[in-house]
């Protein structure tokens, strides 16, 4: 079941959860007011959040600060012959721990990617003997390295779960020459 609007309640509970996401119905019941005023109890709140997720329109999620971390971050447009092409790419590497997202454009390029690395050597390396050599149906991309995350500090990345490397990338790390030249290390030992 859907959320047809957002009430007061809700935007307060989103609201509050955007600050400190370790926050419990009970913590939260100290805050968040009914439109009397009153303030709602934790069992209320609870449902309100179970509801919430149920609609795809909250997760509470622990997410990482790259620059604590040390990563680097990078920018990839990606252009595409046909349309077609860059949904299969996007299948291909829509699973991997180095990409922290994925959004679809309109314009001149089709996808943005943000990468991420643990120097710029390694991230370079991904780019141009994984992520590039990989696809012959990108026409056209514009990398960017960023200098510093501004906002948000915390991003979604999966990057520590051996799951996440379960990646449809179709790349054999022993067949890759510079794999093989021990330029890259690959995914496995990000």
């Amino acid at each position: 079941m859907g959320y047809k609007k957002l009430d007061n309640v809700d935007i307060q509970i989103l609201t509050e959860l955007y600050k400190d996401g370790t926050q419990n119905p009970y913590q939260l019941s100290t805050k968040i007011k009914k439109k009397n005023g009153n303030f709602m109890s934790h069992v209320a709140i609870g449902r309100r959040i179970k509801k919430l997720q149920g609609a795809n329109i909250l997760k509470i999620q622990g997410n990482i600060n790259f620059s604590a971390l040390k990563f680097e971050v990078a920018l990839f447009f990606a252009g595409f012959k046909d349309y077609n092409f860059s949904l299969e790419f996007l299948e291909k590497y829509v699973n991997c721990p180095r990409i922290f997202f994925i959004t679809k454009l309109t314009g001149e390029y089709q996808l943005l990617f943000g990468l991420i690395g643990k120097n710029l050597k390694d991230l370079s390396d991904f780019i141009n003997s994984c992520f590039l050599s990989n696809s012959d149906s990108i026409n056209k991309s514009s990398i960017v390295f960023s200098s510093e995350s501004i906002k948000p500090v915390f991003n979604s990345a999966n990057i520590f779960d051996r799951n996440s490397r379960n990646s449809n990338c179709l790349m054999k790390c022993n067949d890759c020459v510079s794999y093989q030249k021990e330029l890259c290390k690959g995914c496995v030992f990000f």
